[in-house]
């Protein structure tokens, strides 16, 4: 007679396995949902992904309030998903945005509610249309000079004082 286990489920391996689980069934022209529970890494298999344009690690409701996150940190297995178009990480643990470097089809991130705090690898970033980076720790808004195509910036709660570096953005309407 088997005994049952006594091991706890591991809810970051458990995370971890639907995750993959998911890249492995994505189906090309759907949204790639990642918002798991406990999520705390990104499978480095989404990188066989190569035309995906959605990814969400997180959601907010219709008032902009948020119903589910994941606790991921590294971006890096994002650096080969060159037709993303839109990336919700908000309210994630997010640091450092420089792997999404070379994603210049991003038109959409949202990295609210994140401790990001520099936007410089958005520079060549031009077909970069929506940025949500309240409630960050960014400061210096500078590296959004050549974004021509930002239409949409919330920058709301964060330290940034010097509005100017967005003086030449004809299309920001808000």
């Amino acid at each position: 007679m088997s005994r049952p286990s006594n091991r706890a489920s591991d809810p970051s391996r458990d995370a971890f396995a639907e995750a993959e689980r998911r890249i492995a069934s994505w189906q090309k022209g759907t949204p790639l949902d990642l918002v798991i529970e406990g999520l705390k890494q990104i499978p480095d298999s989404i990188d066989q992904l190569s035309e995906l344009t959605e990814l969400r690690l997180a959601r907010r409701d219709d008032f902009g309030s948020p119903f589910g996150a994941t606790q991921v940190i590294d971006l890096s297995p994002l650096q080969g998903l060159t037709a993303l178009q839109s990336l919700n990480c908000g309210y994630t643990q997010v640091i450092d945005l420089s792997p999404l470097q070379g994603l210049t089809a991003l038109q959409s991130l949202d990295c609210g509610y994140t401790q990001v705090i520099d936007l410089s690898p958005l520079q060549g970033l031009t077909a970069l249309q929506s940025l949500d980076c309240s409630y960050t720790q960014v400061i210096d808004l500078s590296p959004l000079q050549g974004l021509t195509a930002l239409q949409s910036l919330n920058c709301g709660y964060t330290q940034v004082i010097d509005l100017s570096p967005l003086q030449g953005l004809t299309a920001l309407q808000s």
